[in-house]
């Protein structure tokens, strides 16, 4: 993050529902949102994600587009209503998570933006050892112009990945319309299916809630709208990924229930060496 640019904030864990109600997601997340009243019967949710309430902030600076790019990153536990959480810290009702908000002066510098922050995802990804595997996604209710996935591939995973045998194309499989992304009119569209954990998303969100909370930026030529980004990183889930991937590698004969050690990547091991005593075989005495 501070080779991107970014500065590190802490936003409020308490999301009123009137900011949730601007950007129309108090409805339409109302399934996973954790909801809670105070003594005055005011309603908030446990913030799952921060485009409300990071945009709602921003859009009371008045930032000139001098400015401008702005990055800004917490690491903070969220919470979401999971309906079946399962697999420790895979899937869970609270768990760690490094989302990261941008903001651009145009939609092209926001693609580069975009481009920058992708690129930064892999190279974390790589540094750990992980395999991985970009995939385009449904946006969802998060919204935007661009939404893809990091996948670890895993038994455990619960998404399902196809890839093109021919092509670069992959795509989430609850993403209905993606083989017709590709190009290549020579392209026979055969998918093999992997299964897959995701540990990290990026989201090109354009003006989606600028327009909402009215996020603007002064320009030469007057007052603009920003463009928007949002990522997210799920710290402890990469952990639990980390060790599945790799404690299985390092023991591929073996079945899950016969494996009684971890392997962790060398960059985030408690430890980069330990300390072997000599066995004791004897007791001398003079």
């Amino acid at each position: 993050m501070l080779q991107l640019g970014a500065q590190r904030v802490l936003l409020p864990t308490l999301g009123p529902r009137h900011i949730w109600e601007k950007s129309g997601r108090w409805s339409t997340m109302q399934s996973s949102l954790f909801r809670v009243k105070d003594r005055l019967s005011h309603e908030y949710c446990l913030q799952p994600t921060h485009e409300e309430c990071i945009t709602n902030f921003i859009a009371c600076l008045n930032l000139s587009y001098k400015s401008l790019p702005v990055l800004m990153y917490q690491i903070t536990s969220k919470f979401r209503d999971e309906p079946h959480p399962k697999h420790g810290l895979v899937r869970g009702r609270e768990f760690v998570m490094q989302d990261l908000y941008t903001f651009d002066a145009s939609v092209e510098t926001a693609e580069e933006t975009y481009r920058r922050v992708k690129t930064a995802y892999s190279d974390l990804l790589v540094n750990l050892g992980l395999p991985y595997l970009v995939a385009s996604a449904d946006p969802g209710n998060v919204g935007g112009l661009i939404s893809e996935e990091f996948h670890v591939q895993a038994d455990v995973g619960e998404d399902r990945i196809l890839a093109c045998s021919k092509c670069s194309l992959k795509f989430n499989s609850e993403l209905k319309v993606a083989s017709s992304l590709c190009s290549l009119q020579s392209c026979p569209k055969v998918f093999n299916e992997v299964q897959g954990i995701e540990v990290a998303h990026c989201f090109l969100l354009g003006e989606r809630y600028s327009k909402c909370f009215d996020a603007t930026y002064q320009s030469p030529s007057g007052s603009k709208l920003m463009f928007m980004g949002c990522y997210g990183l799920g710290i402890s889930r990469l952990l639990a990924v980390c060790i599945e991937h790799l404690t299985r590698v390092a023991f591929p004969d073996k079945s899950k229930d016969q494996i009684t050690q971890l392997r962790w990547p060398v960059r985030i091991a408690p430890y980069s060496g330990s300390i072997v005593l000599q066995k004791v075989v004897g007791l001398y005495f003079e």
